[in-house]
Formats: structure tokens, C-alpha cells, sequence
């Protein structure tokens, strides 16, 4: 999508009920480059993500050579990475269709299979980030539930609630030594 603002992509998205998808880049990065020059074009990904989502490309550093679109973008793009932690580039954003974040991927895929496989995740409520905090937060304390949400939470960085997360599910486990334990 392009023309429109962050808060008309959110309006769009709860029109079409549609969830929506935030390649986060930057300039001089690289692996952005390769993601958007090799991953994105191909006819898999387009195919997935076009029925999946609305789509859009945030540029979120500062050149000379910036067109009208990017500078639009400017304000938001500042908003978003201070709001959404954003450290590191390339990084996916996806958001349900009423504008929360629900998952994040971090890093570039060596593969479109790759790519679309880590994206499913944020489609389905169960493996979403923020579906899984909120069932935390709602009493689901399970040791099962807290390794998946601990999995989760480092996935999506959120360094504040690893800490609490990791002592609270490793004094659950009688042997810390067990394989997925030492994961």
C-alpha cells in the first residue's frame, strides 16, 4: 500500500477486517535489500501476503535522497520504533485488523518457504504474541504454556518480561537439565 498515512492503513484494515503487515527497513541495511530484491518478488510470497494482509514498507532512517512518500512516513515511522521497540533491521510488524501489535519477526529468511512459514504464526491467535501474553495475564500459568510464551517472548525480544517469564517457568521443573530446558 502506498498514499496512505499509518492511521488510514489502520481504518483500511478494520474495513477489510484484513491484518496488516509492516516491513520495517532501513537505507543501508543490507539484508533489507535482499528481502526486498529477492524474498518479496517472488510469486509465493506476493500470493500469501496480498490475501493475508495490507502491506507496507516503512523506510525508518533519515537520507537526503528521500521522495514525498518517505518523508510522509517520517512522523509515524519515529512513533513506531520508539512505541514498537524497533532495534534492529530488517524487522516485520503485523498488527490485527484493529491495529494491535500481535507478532514480530526479526532478521532476514534465506528462503520464501522460510518467510511465509515465521508470517503464518502472526495469523493464528494461538502462536500470536499478544494472544499468548493476554492468556498469561488471564491465569495460564501451565509449565507447557510458560515454555511456549518464554519461546515467544524471546522471539519478540521483550527483555522487561523474559527475566520474569524464565524464573517463573524454570520453578516449575524439578530437572533443569532436560533437553528443552537447556533450549
Amino acid at each position: 500500500v502506498k498514499g496512505l498515512s499509518w492511521s488510514q492503513i489502520k481504518e483500511k484494515a478494520k474495513q477489510e477486517n484484513k491484518y496488516i503487515f509492516v516491513d520495517v527497513y532501513t537505507t543501508w541495511c543490507l539484508p533489507c535489500r535482499v528481502m526486498t530484491n529477492e524474498i518479496f518478488p517472488q510469486q509465493a510470497v506476493g500470493e500469501f501476503f496480498n490475501k493475508n494482509f495490507i502491506n507496507v514498507a516503512v523506510q525508518f532512517d533519515v537520507t537526503k535522497n528521500d521522495d514525498q512518500e518517505v518523508k510522509n512516513w517520517y512522523k509515524d515511522a519515529g512513533v513506531m520504533k520508539k512505541m514498537y521497540q524497533v532495534d534492529s533491521y530488517p524487522t516485520y510488524l503485523f498488527f490485527n485488523p484493529q491495529g494491535e501489535l500481535v507478532h514480530r519477526i526479526y532478521g532476514a529468511s534465506k528462503t520464501s518457504e522460510e518467510f511465509i512459514t515465521k508470517s503464518k504464526v502472526a495469523l493464528d491467535p494461538k502462536f500470536q504474541y499478544l494472544s499468548l501474553r493476554r492468556r498469561y495475564e488471564a491465569g495460564s500459568k501451565k509449565p507447557e504454556f510458560l515454555l511456549i510464551l518464554l519461546k515467544s517472548a524471546i522471539q519478540n525480544r521483550d527483555k522487561e518480561f523474559i527475566h520474569q517469564l524464565s524464573t517463573e517457568y524454570y520453578s516449575t521443573q524439578k530437572n533443569l537439565l532436560t533437553e528443552d530446558n537447556i533450549k
